[in-house]
C-alpha cells in the first residue's frame, strides 16, 4: 500500500491548484480522477479531433492551469479511470480503477468532489430522451453528437442560455427554453457582470447566437410539467409559473420536441465528505447541505480538507482559488511553517475569494428554486429512479410522523445504486416544506461502497484484510 504526503480527489480547478502548491514544494502527493483527462467538466479539453465550437472555448480559461499541471505532473502519482469507493479512519482511501481494489494511505486529505446537478422531478421525466443540461453540455462538447433536432431546455441558471447557445451552433432545428424566472430578475445581475470583464464577455458570447436566431423561442416565467411519448419523448408541456413558481393552470402549451434537457441548478457533491465525518450544515439560500470549512478548508479534523464547489457552489474561478488556499495551508503545514509571504498570500486569496462570492450571491437570489415546483410533483411521479418510489408515497411518509430524512429510507428511497444522490434534495425539501425544523430532519448517511462496484474487487479486499 503507497504512503503519500497529501491525496488530492478530483482534478478540476480546485484540484488543479491544490496538487501544483503542493507538487512545487517537494511533497509527495496522489491526485484520483474518474476522468481519463485532467480538466473537470468545465476545463477539460475536447477530444483533440473533434472541431470545437465556434466561440465555445470554455476550456481555454484554465489552460494556464493545465500547462502548469503538465509541468509538475512528472513529480505527481496521477490515477486516473479511478473511482473511490470508500474511505477508513481517516487515513487510508479505497479506490477502484480497472476492476480492482487500490488502496493508498494519507497524510492529508483534499476532496474536491465538484458538483452535481439538481433536477426537480415532473410527470414522464423518466422518458428515454429527458435529460440533465449538463449531460447535454457534455454530449454537445465532447462527443460532438446532436442527439435531437427539436430540443427544450428547461429550468433555471446560466447554463440553460450557455447550453442552448451550443446547440443552436451545432444546428439544432430548434430549441425552446423554459426559464422559471423573467427578465427582470435577470437584469438584478447586470451590475455584477459588468464588474467582472470575463463574466460580461462569457454573457455577450452565450446571449449572440441566441438574440438573432429564429430557432430560439424563450418562455420566461414557465416550465415543462409533464412531457409524453410511447417509448421515447416526443411532446411536452409547458406552463407559466407565479411568483413562487407554481404552475398556473390554463396556461399549458404542448411542444413536439426531440429532446428534454431538465436543470434546477447545482449542488455541492458531498458524498466522500459525509463518509468521512465531515460536519455539514444546511444552506438555506442554495437549499442543500455542504461541508461546514473554516478559512482554510478544513472540516471534521486536521487532515481533511474540501475545496471547490464541494465546499459550496461557487464556480470555475472560486474553485480554483479555493483549492490554492487548500493546497497552500497543507504545504506548510506538512512544512511546519507559517511565515508571512504565506499569511500574505492567502489573505490576498480570501480577498478575491470575497469578491466572488459576492456574484455567486446574486446568482443564488436569482436562480434558487421556490417551492411551487416541488409542491407541483404528482403523487404519481418517480422521485427516486434507483428503487421506483413515487412522491406521494414519500409524503405519506412524512405525514405518519417519519421526520428525520433516514427513515424515510423504509420506502425504498436512497436505497439502490446512487444512495440518494439524485433525489435525496426533492426528499429534503418536501420534509422540510412540511414545517419540520431542519435539525429533525437531519443529513442523509451515506455507507461504503458509495458506488456500486464488482462483487469480485469487494471480495478481494476482504480476504486481504482479513489475512492481515
Amino acid at each position: 500500500m503507497e504512503s503519500f504526503d497529501a491525496v488530492v480527489l478530483g482534478l478540476g480547478p480546485a484540484g488543479i491548484a491544490a496538487s501544483i502548491e503542493l507538487a512545487q514544494r517537494g511533497h509527495r502527493i496522489a491526485v484520483i480522477d474518474e476522468s481519463p483527462e485532467p480538466g473537470g467538466r468545465i476545463y477539460r479539453k475536447p477530444p483533440s479531433e473533434f472541431h470545437v465550437i465556434q466561440h465555445w472555448d470554455r476550456h481555454k480559461a484554465g489552460e494556464h492551469l493545465l500547462a502548469r499541471f503538465e509541468d509538475i505532473s512528472d513529480s505527481i502519482r496521477v490515477f486516473s479511470r479511478t473511482q473511490v469507493w470508500g474511505c477508513f479512519d481517516n487515513s487510508t482511501l479505497t479506490a477502484i480503477r480497472d476492476g480492482r481494489t487500490l488502496e493508498m494511505n494519507f497524510r492529508n486529505l483534499i476532496i474536491c468532489e465538484g458538483a452535481m446537478e439538481r433536477v426537480i422531478p415532473f410527470s414522464g421525466w423518466t422518458l428515454p430522451g429527458v435529460m440533465t443540461v449538463g449531460g447535454l453540455q457534455k454530449i454537445l462538447l465532447n462527443q460532438r453528437i446532436l442527439p435531437g433536432r427539436k430540443v427544450i431546455l428547461s429550468g433555471t441558471g446560466p447554463l440553460l442560455v450557455a447550453v442552448g447557445s451550443a446547440l443552436i451552433r451545432c444546428g439544432a432545428q430548434s430549441v425552446d427554453i423554459c426559464d422559471a424566472t423573467g427578465w427582470v430578475e435577470n437584469l438584478i445581475l447586470l451590475p455584477k457582470i459588468l464588474q467582472h470583464s470575463f463574466l460580461l464577455q462569457e454573457a455577450l458570447t452565450y446571449w449572440k447566437p441566441l438574440l438573432f436566431s429564429r430557432r430560439v423561442h424563450f418562455h420566461r416565467h414557465q416550465a415543462v410539467v409533464s412531457v409524453s411519448g410511447k417509448d421515447k419523448v416526443e411532446s411536452a408541456v409547458i406552463t407559466r409559473l407565479d411568483q413562487q413558481w407554481r404552475p398556473m393552470p390554463g396556461s399549458e402549451k404542448t411542444i413536439e420536441t426531440d429532446i428534454v434537457g431538465v436543470h434546477h441548478g447545482f449542488l455541492p457533491a458531498n458524498r466522500l465528505t459525509r463518509l468521512c465525518g465531515c460536519s455539514h450544515v444546511y444552506d438555506s439560500r442554495q437549499l442543500c447541505f455542504r461541508p461546514d470549512v473554516d478559512a482554510y478548508g478544513r472540516c471534521g479534523g486536521e487532515n481533511l480538507y474540501v475545496a471547490g464547489d464541494a465546499a459550496g457552489i461557487g464556480g470555475a474561478i472560486l474553485a480554483e482559488i479555493r483549492g490554492k488556499i487548500a493546497g497552500l495551508h497543507v504545504a506548510f503545514r506538512l512544512e511546519g511553517k507559517e511565515d508571512s509571504a504565506f499569511l500574505d498570500e492567502i489573505l490576498s486569496l480570501q480577498k478575491r475569494q470575497k469578491k466572488l462570492r459576492q456574484w455567486n450571491d446574486a446568482l443564488t437570489r436569482v436562480f434558487t428554486p421556490k417551492k411551487g415546483l416541488y409542491e407541483a410533483i404528482k403523487d404519481d411521479t418517480i422521485v427516486c429512479r434507483c428503487e421506483g418510489v413515487q412522491a406521494g408515497v414519500i409524503r405519506n411518509a412524512v405525514a405518519s410522523g417519519m421526520d428525520n430524512i433516514n427513515e424515510i429510507k423504509h420506502t425504498r428511497f436512497a436505497m439502490g445504486h446512487c444512495q440518494g444522490r439524485v433525489c435525496e434534495s426533492v426528499v429534503l425539501e418536501f420534509i422540510r416544506l412540511s414545517g419540520i425544523p431542519m435539525e429533525r430532519i437531519g443529513i442523509l448517511n451515506v455507507r461504503p461502497p458509495m458506488i456500486p462496484i464488482p462483487s469480485s474487487a469487494l471480495e478481494n479486499f476482504v480476504k486481504e484484510h482479513l489475512a492481515v
